[in-house]
């Protein structure tokens, strides 16, 4: 059986892991956010094509950030099994 109890303390060690990430991903949406508003003043075709680049754009950044994420732990499991290769000059 787990222990139901200490649910509330991971999650807050998780929340203080993730928060970074969640205010970039904020970040760009709120970016995204602001080029509609602006581009609503000026006509629907304008606004559907930043529409649209704003939702590529966002799924690219996402996925870099996914990436940068997860070379971390990598990085540390390699350095902390001291398995350190030397580039040979």
């Amino acid at each position: 059986m787990t222990n139901v109890k200490a649910y509330p303390k991971y999650m807050k060690e998780l929340f203080k892991l993730a928060s970074p990430m969640i205010m970039g991903s904020l970040g760009i949406i709120l970016i995204g956010a602001g080029d509609v508003f602006v581009a609503a003043r000026h006509s629907t075709d304008t606004l559907a094509s930043i529409s649209i680049a704003n939702s590529i754009l966002t799924c690219i950044f996402l996925f870099g950030i996914g990436l940068l994420a997860s070379i971390s732990p990598l990085l540390s499991n390699f350095r902390g099994s001291r398995n350190n290769r030397h580039i040979a000059k």
